[in-house]
């Protein structure tokens, strides 16, 4: 799954025998990162093209390209796939693949962004919020967990190919980060949160700086929370809701007194929710939504479900909304910048469509 990472000094001979194996397939792209990053560190010489041109032959003649520019950054191997990718190494490929996140993230904010460690529980709308993160240059460090393969109704929602029915969605969302960003160092909980779990998820290893709620279980999402104020953690949740979505913003960190879902429900109701029916725990799921905040398509859809419809609807626009709208929340957390508390809805059945859907 974790690609193998060759250092060019040290691994030179097996570099060659991996580029030499029957069926791999090269991919080395060295000297093109170079000259675009020189292009990135000399913008002023952007129209000046034969300045530009000498520039860039001065900065590579700095690199021994022997062997094919055998030396330079890390080579990466994808045993899944069998693919062997040149890489810069990993400061300057942060640098070129952020490039065009300047000055909308200052160079201050996208190396804190990038090392604050993140945990995703569920991998619907969580692997957009992961894949989201990385795509804009953060989450180095991510906990993922889910227990679910992925089926065939998921593919209206997951940026996952077909081919990959019946895998864990762990590792497909592992998968695409590894293909952004072959320096993330990711922690796959493939069995998910449970009780026995959820402490670890918090703990083990890396400790995480914030939680990504986007689970099914009402009883772990309760049991997320009270995990995260105990150790003064902020949680975020994303629910899609019809073509929008509903953000929930908790700062235990700055108020870990704070009533789980901004005081929505009463915690005291909670002690019995492993008890509760299903009747009553979509009441409470009223509660933390808000039956005003739910779009009229989504609310009408959850009264057939058992009956016309197998489970709730999902689309896959929303979803993927859910994971920006969650990516810029890490970020803004992780910078310390400002940030609504509390609930917040997005919806472009209100913003576009004047409430007529």
């Amino acid at each position: 799954m974790k690609p193998i990472l060759f250092d060019p000094q040290k691994d030179r001979k097996i570099i060659f025998k991996t580029i030499n194996s029957s069926g791999v397939e090269v991919c080395d792209l060295i000297k093109d990162q170079l000259e675009e990053l020189v292009a990135v560190r000399h913008p002023y010489l952007r129209e000046d093209r034969r300045k530009m041109a000498k520039v860039k032959e001065s900065f590579i003649k700095e690199f021994d390209f022997q062997d094919g520019y055998l030396k330079v950054g890390k080579w990466v191997y994808y045993q899944e796939n069998k693919k062997l990718v040149h890489f810069l190494d990993e400061k300057e490929h942060l640098e070129l693949r952020t490039s065009r996140n300047r000055n909308l993230i200052t160079s201050s904010e996208q190396k804190i962004f990038y090392n604050f460690p993140v945990g995703i529980a569920g991998l619907s709308v969580g692997s957009h919020a992961a894949l989201s993160t990385v795509l804009q240059g953060g989450g180095k460090y991510l906990k993922l967990a889910d227990m679910d393969v992925v089926s065939a109704s998921n593919i209206n929602r997951l940026r996952i190919s077909f081919d990959k029915i019946g895998k864990y969605k762990t590792d497909c969302v592992a998968h695409d980060i590894y293909g952004l960003n072959p320096y993330a160092e990711l922690t796959l909980y493939r069995e998910g949160l449970t009780k026995d779990t959820i402490k670890g998820f918090f703990d083990k290893g890396r400790k995480i700086k914030i939680v990504v709620d986007a689970i099914d279980s009402i009883e772990m999402k309760v049991a997320l929370r009270l995990e995260a104020r105990r150790r003064k953690i902020p949680v975020l949740m994303a629910t899609d809701n019809g073509d929008g979505v509903i953000l929930d913003v908790e700062r235990y960190d700055l108020n870990p007194r704070a009533k789980i879902w901004s005081g929505r429900v009463n915690e005291k109701d909670l002690n019995n929710i492993v008890t509760m029916t299903q009747v009553e725990k979509a009441m409470l799921i009223n509660k933390i939504l808000g039956v005003k905040n739910i779009a009229p398509r989504m609310l009408s859809s959850t009264r057939e479900i058992g009956k016309t419809l197998y489970t709730w609807p999902q689309i896959g626009g929303a979803a993927q909304l859910a994971g920006v709208v969650l990516a810029y929340a890490i970020r803004i957390i992780a910078n310390k910048l400002p940030l609504k508390n509390g609930q917040t809805v997005i919806s472009l059945e209100r913003i576009l469509s004047f409430n007529k859907l």
